[in-house]
């Protein structure tokens, strides 16, 4: 549950930040499906974004840390 609530976090502030328009999303244990429109044409940011942040929060929920 805790997963499921960090990417859905995660994916809700990026749409939010870079205008895109989530419609379908599907988290599997090691990648992601997702059907977006994006209208401002800001997907590749959108992208960086979310996987930088949900990968910066799951390693901190897993006590991972990086120098």
């Amino acid at each position: 549950p805790t997963v499921t609530t960090i990417v859905g976090y995660c994916l809700a502030v990026a749409a939010e930040r870079y205008g895109v328009q989530v419609h379908a999303v599907c988290v599997l244990s090691n990648h992601l499906h997702l059907v977006i429109t994006d209208l401002r044409g800001t997907r590749p940011e959108f992208c960086r974004w979310l996987f930088e942040f949900t990968a910066k929060c799951l390693n901190a929920h897993w006590g991972r840390w990086s120098e």
